[in-house]
C-alpha cells in the first residue's frame, strides 16, 4: 500500500472514530436504531410502512449491531467503517482515471468530510474494482 494512502486512511479512521459515542443519538440515529430493532422482516415491515428508504442499509446495519451493539458508538462505526473505505476506493479510482497525486488529493479531502458512506461505496466500487 502507498505510505501516503496508509496516512490518509489512517486519519480518515481517527477523524471518524474520535468521540463517536459521546454525544447521544440524533434524531435520525434514533430513527435506525428503531427501525433495526428485531428481525430482518421487522425492519422490513417498518420501512415498508413507515419510510421511503431501501432496506440494505438497515439490514446491514441491523447484522452489524449484533457484532457492535446498539449504543451510540456500536451504531455509528459501520457508517464510520463504511467511511473509511470509501476513502480507499475513491483513491483507486481517480488514481486509475486521472493521475497518484490526484487521487492523494482526492483521498485526503474525502479523508477530511463525512460523505453519505453507504451511497458513495456503492457508487465508487462498481467503477474502482476491475
Amino acid at each position: 500500500m502507498n505510505p501516503r494512502l496508509a496516512a490518509i486512511i489512517l486519519l480518515a479512521t481517527a477523524l471518524r472514530l474520535y468521540g463517536i459515542g459521546v454525544e447521544s443519538f440524533w434524531y435520525d440515529e434514533s430513527w435506525s436504531a428503531w427501525l433495526i430493532d428485531g428481525t430482518p422482516k421487522d425492519t422490513i415491515d417498518r420501512l415498508a410502512t413507515q419510510d421511503a428508504h431501501p432496506p440494505l442499509y438497515y439490514l446491514l446495519l441491523g447484522a452489524w449491531s449484533k457484532v457492535a451493539g446498539t449504543n451510540e458508538a456500536g451504531l455509528r462505526t459501520f457508517s464510520a467503517l463504511l467511511g473509511v473505505l470509501s476513502v480507499m476506493w475513491l483513491y483507486r479510482l481517480v488514481r486509475r482515471l486521472v493521475s497518484e497525486r490526484a487521487a492523494d488529493a482526492a483521498a485526503w479531502s474525502s479523508a477530511r468530510t463525512r460523505p453519505r458512506a453507504m451511497l458513495m461505496k456503492f457508487t465508487l466500487i462498481p467503477v474502482s474494482i476491475r
